[in-house]
């Protein structure tokens, strides 16, 4: 009786592994079933859009192939239970890899964005919203620098700037009767400083169209998020609030931001 056998296959960054041949050699000689006789041969299954393969083997031990390497080895027992590929290896030239890849420890753009993002009415409107990925500050001293420019419409409205890690608030700035400003420009500088702690800086300016010096408005804070998970996502957040009876949408225009991860080498 043949096994029920499946398996996911993904690349060195977790993407699945589509459309991917996997073939599987016998090691095995004939075995005795019962009253038959099983001869085992070379199997291939390919995986689907999402990696998984599924197909069914005579009982034996086989070599795993893709393409003309060989990956490891499985051994198949006598089941109408489904077994996964991960659980039934045997030998392998495969391993857990502990180390980060080279790649992921030089600095790289995290996000860049141009298309206008504008406050709606008097509601706090959500201007830019990423997720970081899972692992992306992997050692103390990993930091990444962010940067926002609004443009902001001249009216006495008071504006409300925030931004967030994690859910958790790390800038508000909120400027009154904000006439004579016309340019919103936040700077954010998050570094890792333990296995559950980051540190962040967020400096917040309102720029006026045409000033005498000093008469900007500068806004920054300090702040220190605790109880993180580095190993699951996280998400950046940056909201802006235009908030009184004379209000339009689009007092806040996002005009372009971008994020520089460098990690700690």
């Amino acid at each position: 009786m043949a096994t029920p056998i499946t398996g996911t296959f993904v690349d060195g960054e977790g993407v699945a592994r589509a459309h991917l041949v996997v073939k599987f050699k016998p090691l095995s000689g004939a075995t005795v079933l019962g009253s038959s006789v099983s001869i085992p041969g070379t199997r291939q299954a390919k995986t689907n859009a999402s990696g998984v393969i599924s197909l069914s083997l005579m009982p034996g031990d086989y070599e795993v192939w893709i393409g003309k390497e060989r990956q490891f080895q499985i051994s198949v027992s006598d089941t109408v239970s489904t077994l996964n590929i991960v659980d039934i290896i045997s030998a392998s030239i495969v391993y857990a890899n502990t180390l980060i890849p080279l790649y992921s420890r030089i600095p790289r753009s995290i996000f860049s964005d141009y298309a206008d993002v504008g406050t709606t009415s008097n509601n706090v409107t959500t201007l830019s919203q990423k997720t970081l990925a899972a692992n992306l500050f992997t050692a103390n001293g990993d930091r990444l620098v962010a940067k926002y420019v609004c443009d902001v419409d001249g009216t006495g409205s008071t504006k409300t700037f925030k931004t967030y890690i994690a859910g958790t608030l790390i800038s508000h700035a909120v400027k009154l009767n904000s006439a004579s400003y016309n340019v919103c420009e936040i700077t954010l500088e998050i570094v890792r400083v333990s296995a559950t702690v980051l540190r962040c800086s967020v400096s917040t300016t309102l720029y006026q169209a045409t000033t005498a010096l000093g008469d900007d408005f500068t806004n920054a804070e300090y702040t220190e998020v605790t109880g993180l998970d580095f190993t699951g996502t996280m998400l950046l957040e940056m909201t802006g609030l235009a908030d009184i009876a004379s209000y339009s949408d689009n007092d806040v225009v996002l005009k372009f931001s971008n994020a520089i991860f460098t990690p700690n080498v």
